[in-house]
């Protein structure tokens, strides 16, 4: 029929309710066969299957622990084909919200974070382990955060200690050497001992420190302490001897660190002086880097962490690409033979016991490898070998002119050297290739090579703080050491490498405390005649009131009655003036002065504004310099420091009695008479007994039974002082009296007393910083006595004073000692 389709007669348009199977499946029998030889045969013996119900788990197809330890290899094996094949992408995992949080870049983000502070480069290593303090700019750390005052200073005596002082800031001073000496000599002043025009801080193998003060006002008028080193000889001239400085006329670099607390002070004198265009003044602040390490095995941690690198020969850099080692030793041979002799004369190094075989501050310039190369595994303690120790002191390697060449002092290498720095992951990259792990790793030219400077400290010397061989403070060259001078974004890396071998980072409060230890003044808190010095008072004692405020009353002490006028900061100018009003120039017997003996000024040398007014005739314009300054000075003069010293050394001879002889014929105060009375000098205490003295502790003169009491051997022969309650009044005489008007307190009338008859014991100076000192055991202060109350304890003839508290009624006896 037409229209219908010729199975079993059904239309082509209709729609089946069934269909025929065995004709469905023989027209698909191929398919079926390719899914069967894909498929696996599902047997018994299928991991999942081939357990009982109550055991299988979802959780076996993607994770086989959950099958028994018999069927999990083969089921392993069969996920990991799956897998293969399969070819799904995996979803990234989301980002942490600490992820998300932290910023693409660190390095802008620290960068914003410092704001007015400005942040040292080992910032962040110092941030994680101490207590920082924000301090003249900068952020500074201030003590580590295990406290530990014992182990900072065991390793000082024993090991090695290391700080960052990088905020010093670096003044470069550049011209003739003849132009420089004539320029910065009127800032300094030879009386208070070598200056940097000196000749043997010229030729550039010692480094110096010397005072400053403004233009025609010394001994007024002090800017601040300074530490300087000449360039060495110019890097292209030949091979000196060691006694050859350079000739006037050449041209030479100065570089003088100075503490920022008066670096603009510093820089606005200098410029004052420098009229010529020939002397060109940089500011090289965060060019340079300053690492301080003290300690006796200081030179075993430096020689250890700085390998000389090595400077092959120009045919074999010349394929390669240029480095500035290349263009500066390379094409030199007189260069290279200067590195040649400083690889040596380091190598030389390993064997000395301590920095203080060595030339007292001495200079060596170094080029060094890469520290991350060189880095230990782990932390240890680096110290002398004492099989290679030579204890022969005629024996050391002394260092030479050439000794003290260095490529630091060269900018475009400098900057070079920040930006062909590779970065610590490429380093690690290299180490991860290497073929033997734990190898050294050799980068070939491609290693930085990092000139350098050594300053060597020589630390305590017995001239400057033993009132005999067998009574020092400290041992024979406590804080002795080196000072390391890197270029910048070089610090962390030197840094960790010194840490570890086994240097103990320590802070400011160390660094205070072993200033104590070396009867050394603290920069700038010890230095009261300086602009920067009263502003660090100023700060200081707001601190402390505002900290004093914070306690309820009845856990305060109460300092008027305990006498002390000014509790958080030393007045100064109060002591002097009225020392110089009691003791007048005219009054010499109340000194026990004749007439050749006169403490005083000479006609041209008044007190006052006369005084400032001379200063300003003599250099038109001094006047303007020193406004804010304070009107009196340290004693800083080495003669009359020696001649006081010299006394007081002598009567303490004289006290010793049976230990010694008795010495006569010393050296007498006659020769002080020309001395400005508006003079402080640098002092120590030692206390005989018990106590520990603090800062802002009074310093007094003894009465002649205070001394009886001392010689018959009491078992408490210190006075005692009494509380201030005279100015109030009994009670029988407030009976009948009119209540005044004007209510004064007790605060009050004590500050408006008289310092030196406040109290019954009279006071010639304070402690400015003081403690227990381990070394000996005992109390031990430092501080600033007036000069008349100096010389009226020479009158006496003792070198005992009495030291007191500002929270204590307690007087203690101590032996004072002058110090340079």
């Amino acid at each position: 029929m037409e229209g219908l389709n010729t199975i079993e007669g059904i239309p082509k348009h209709f729609n089946p309710k069934f269909i025929d199977c065995t004709r469905f499946v023989k027209a698909r029998a191929k398919e079926i066969r390719s899914i069967q030889n894909d498929l696996p045969a599902v047997t018994k013996n299928t991991q999942a299957l081939g357990l009982p119900k109550h055991m299988r788990r979802r959780s076996m197809s993607h994770n086989v622990k959950r099958l028994p330890v018999r069927l999990r290899r083969a089921a392993e094996h069969r996920m990991t084909k799956s897998l293969a094949n399969a070819n799904k992408k995996t979803k990234a995992k989301a980002a942490s919200r600490r992820q998300k949080r932290r910023p693409k870049n660190l390095r802008e983000k620290f960068e914003k974070r410092q704001g007015d502070k400005v942040w040292l480069e080992t910032h962040l290593w110092h941030a994680k382990r101490f207590k920082m303090a924000q301090q003249w700019g900068y952020k500074l750390p201030l003590h580590p955060c295990d406290k530990g005052v014992r182990a900072a200073y065991r390793s000082t005596v024993k090991h090695c200690t290391i700080q960052e002082i990088s905020f010093y800031e670096v003044i470069e001073v550049k011209g003739r050497q003849e132009n420089i000496i004539e320029s910065l000599c009127q800032l300094t002043c030879p009386e208070t001992g070598l200056t940097l025009g000196a000749e043997m801080y010229l030729s550039g193998q010692h480094h110096g420190e010397t005072m400053l003060y403004h233009k025609g006002t010394f001994p007024y008028g002090a800017i601040t302490k300074v530490q300087f080193l000449w360039q060495c000889l110019t890097l292209t001239d030949p091979i000196k001897d060691e006694s050859t400085s350079a000739a006037p006329s050449a041209d030479r670099k100065l570089w003088m660190w100075v503490h920022p607390s008066a670096f603009s002070e510093v820089l606005d004198a200098i410029k004052v002086i420098i009229e010529s265009d020939s002397i060109k003044v940089n500011d090289l602040r965060g060019e340079l880097l300053r690492f301080r390490l003290r300690g006796p095995q200081a030179t075993a941690v430096v020689t250890d962490a700085f390998k000389v690198s090595s400077i092959p020969p120009k045919s074999d850099t010349e394929s390669e690409g240029s480095f500035w080692w290349q263009d500066k030793i390379c094409q030199n041979p007189n260069l290279m033979t200067i590195h040649e002799q400083q690889s040596h004369f380091w190598k030389s190094l390993e064997s000395i016991q301590s920095t203080t075989a060595l030339p007292s501050r001495c200079v060596v310039g170094l080029t060094v490898r890469d520290p991350r190369i060189l880095l230990p595994k782990q932390r240890h303690k680096v110290e002398t070998d004492p099989l290679k120790a030579d204890y022969s002191l005629p024996r050391c390697p002394q260092p030479g002119a050439q000794h003290a060449v260095s490529h630091i002092w060269d900018g475009s290498i400098r900057e070079s050297l920040g930006s062909t720095m590779l970065s610590t992951h490429t380093i690690n990259e290299h180490r991860r290739n290497l073929l033997v792990p734990g190898s050294e790793l050799d980068l070939g030219n491609q290693e930085s090579r990092i000139p350098v400077l050594l300053l060597q400290s020589p630390g305590v010397q017995h001239d400057n703080l033993a009132t005999s061989s067998h009574e020092m403070v400290s041992p024979l060259g406590f804080g002795g050491g080196w000072d390391v001078v890197l270029p910048k974004k070089w610090g962390t890396v030197f840094w960790v490498g010194f840490v570890f071998r086994g240097a103990r980072a320590v802070g400011l409060k160390e660094s205070d405390n072993t200033c104590l230890h070396q009867g050394q003044p603290r920069l700038p808190e010890e230095y009261p005649d300086t602009k920067s010095g009263q502003e660090i008072e100023e700060n200081r004692a707001k601190d402390l009131e505002a900290s004093f405020l914070r306690r309820p009353p009845a856990k305060r002490p109460n300092y008027a009655k305990l006498g002390f006028l000014s509790p958080f900061k030393c007045p100064w100018d109060r002591l002097l003036s009225e020392w110089t009003s009691k003791y007048d120039l005219n009054d010499n017997q109340q000194l026990g002065l004749n007439d050749s003996q006169q403490l005083g000024l000479n006609d041209n040398q008044q007190l006052g504004l006369n005084d400032s007014q001379q200063l300003g005739e003599r250099n038109g314009g001094a006047t303007q310099l020193l406004s804010g300054l304070p009107d009196f000075y340290i004693l800083r003069n080495r003669a009359h420091l020696r001649q006081l010293r010299s006394i007081f050394l002598t009567a303490a001879k004289n006290q010793a009695g049976s230990k010694g002889p008795v010495v006569t014929g010393g050296p007498s105060s006659k020769d002080l008479h020309q001395l400005d009375q508006r003079a402080l000098v640098w002092i120590r205490v030692d206390l005989l007994q018990r106590g520990s003295p603090e800062a802002f502790s009074m310093i007094c003169l003894p009465k002649p039974c205070d001394l009886e009491a001392l010689n018959l051997k009491k078992p408490n022969p210190a006075p005692e002082e009494t509380i201030k309650n005279k100015f109030k009044l009994d009670k029988k005489q407030k009976i009948g009296k009119p209540k005044p008007e004007n209510k004064v307190t007790l605060e009050e009338k004590v500050a408006n007393a008289n310092l030196l008859e406040l109290n019954s014991r009279i006071i010639i100076g304070f402690v400015t910083n003081g403690g227990h000192v381990f070394s000996r055991g005992k109390g031990h202060a430092v501080g600033f006595c007036c000069l008349p109350g100096l010389l009226q304890l020479v009158k006496e003839s003792v070198n005992y004073v009495l030291v007191r508290d500002s929270k204590s009624t307690k007087y203690r006896f101590a032996t004072l000692t002058v110090l340079e």
